[in-house]
């Protein structure tokens, strides 16, 4: 891409083009996307007396499902945080560009600020940024707990399992 054309692009196409060229990396490399898995959702939500009723296969199929989940939310969590590097990185890029403007003793934050408040792009990746950390904020540590819950399931099956052997 020509930087006549970047310049030309939105904040948001400008995004999008980036996670397209990532997205591209990824199949490249064989990493393809979780799908969203609905039946996780109703898994996350069962009650104790429905947990009693299953057979261990059911668990182990429910944790494997649950397993699926916390990686579809983990990806999710890294396209956030992928956002967020790519925002940052370009606001230091617009910084650094207009920095002449400012007189050298001037700090870099009080720079930042006066950019993305005066400039209709750099206010624009801003709230990119703002809006991605928030969800990041929302979902962390939600990945790492719903793989605690797939690993539950696994020693409820395997205790159904020595139960149903003792019998």
């Amino acid at each position: 891409m020509s930087g006549e054309q970047e310049s030309s692009m939105t904040a948001k196409d400008k995004l999008a083009h980036f996670e397209k060229l990532i997205d591209s990396y990824l199949v490249k490399q064989g990493i393809h996307k979780v799908e969203y898995n609905e039946e996780a959702l109703k898994i996350l939500n069962m009650k104790s007396f429905e947990l009693k009723a299953l057979t261990s296969q059911e668990c182990g199929e429910l944790a494997f499902s649950l397993a699926q989940y916390a990686l579809y939310t983990q990806q999710q969590i890294n396209e956030q945080t992928a956002r967020i590097s790519w925002a940052k990185n370009s606001i230091k890029s617009i910084v650094a560009r207009n920095s002449g403007q400012f007189d050298r003793y001037t700090k870099y934050k009080e720079k930042e600020y006066s950019i993305i408040t005066s400039d209709e792009h750099a206010g624009k990746i801003n709230d990119i940024l703002s809006y991605a950390q928030a969800v990041s904020d929302r979902l962390s540590y939600m990945a790492g707990r719903i793989q605690s819950l797939s690993n539950t399931l696994i020693e409820l099956q395997r205790s159904k399992r020595r139960a149903d052997n003792v019998k």
